[in-house]
């Protein structure tokens, strides 16, 4: 006999949020080992002592974090999803009859943190798993990702004026880089007597305006100034941000460093800063650094080997390699 299910909603309800959501669930899991409530001390000072209270603040750090483990940018989705999904309410502390915070919440509360909280945030993180012996510190695997921005492309409108070249901070690096100070002016005659020789132009490292598209000098988003166009086989020309990450060589594979920037920005430009960030987080340099071939340029072997750090980084075509076709420094 075939039978037939009919639901007829129930006016009253006896049951338990907790035991809704599996043992094994991976939310769950968080929250048995990681106690969330350093968050108090990262937020206080972005708090009156007066006034009504806040949603806590713990709640928009685990919400943010939801977001994160699942692929939710949006935030609007963000907390419509966790208005229907019973995993989600229990993690951040909500029952089935309890209202859930405004998606407006999410941004204010970014606008009023900033990004050096949540980096603290992302730090106290890696901190934690450096704890539970899930961070090795022998060896860096170096690489990025592309982000699809939440802009379209009709959102693109000339730039006004010029955009220069370079970051300040990396100008004034390349500034005393290409004009080391000398300890002692050479004399009138040495100069009329010496060969005159066009300084040489680093190859390896281009200056970023040659790699960033015409396109990203001519417009930008109105609605995402930062974001950057990029193509991409599978996406085409869209507005995207890329992830530069530093993971450690534990299977767990933690992320130790990470930084954001527009998805034009070359990932060789970010190596140096990606080992500063590794090495403030595990507190000593790798042994190893291993990447692809984009990093493959001869100042990131010279750095490299400056720092005693041996690397296994491909390098580019066009240049003389070894028989494996890598570079053991």
């Amino acid at each position: 006999m075939m039978g037939y299910r009919r639901f007829a909603p129930k006016l009253y309800y006896q049951l338990s949020l907790d035991r809704l959501v599996p043992q094994n669930h991976l939310l769950r899991r968080i929250a048995q080992v990681i106690d969330f409530s350093f968050v108090y001390r990262l937020a206080r000072p972005y708090y009156s002592h007066t006034g009504q209270p806040s949603v806590d603040p713990v709640v928009l750090f685990k919400t943010l974090l939801i977001g994160y483990l699942y692929g939710i940018t949006s935030e609007r989705r963000l907390m419509e999803e966790i208005q229907v999904n019973l995993a989600y309410r229990w993690f951040l502390g909500y029952d089935l009859d309890e209202a859930i915070p405004d998606h407006s919440v999410l941004s204010k509360a970014r606008v009023r943190f900033g990004m050096e909280v949540f980096e603290a945030f992302f730090n106290r993180t890696v901190d934690l798993c450096q704890q539970a012996g899930l961070v090795r510190g022998e060896a860096a695997f170096l690489d990025s990702t592309l982000i699809q921005a939440n802009a379209a492309l009709a959102s693109l409108e000339p730039s006004i004026g010029p955009r220069p070249p370079m970051s300040p901070k990396r100008y004034v690096k390349q500034l005393f880089e290409e004009n080391p100070v000398e300890d002692q002016e050479p004399s009138s005659a040495a100069s009329a007597s010496a060969p005159t020789e066009e300084p040489a132009r680093s190859e390896e490292r281009p200056p970023a305006a040659a790699k960033r598209p015409a396109l990203n000098r001519r417009a930008r988003s109105r609605t995402d100034p930062e974001a950057s166009v990029i193509h991409h086989p599978t996406f085409g020309l869209h507005l995207a941000y890329k992830a530069h990450m530093a993971v450690d060589d534990h299977p767990a594979r933690v992320i130790t460093a990470a930084v954001v920037t527009p998805g034009a920005t070359a990932d060789e430009y970010l190596l140096e800063e990606l080992l500063w960030h590794h090495r403030q987080r595990v507190g000593r340099l790798p042994r190893h650094v291993v990447a692809d071939r984009r990093y493959g340029t001869l100042h990131h072997y010279r750095y490299l080997a400056e720092l005693g750090i041996q690397a296994a980084i491909a390098h580019r075509a066009g240049k003389k390699r070894n028989a494996g076709g890598m570079w053991n420094i």
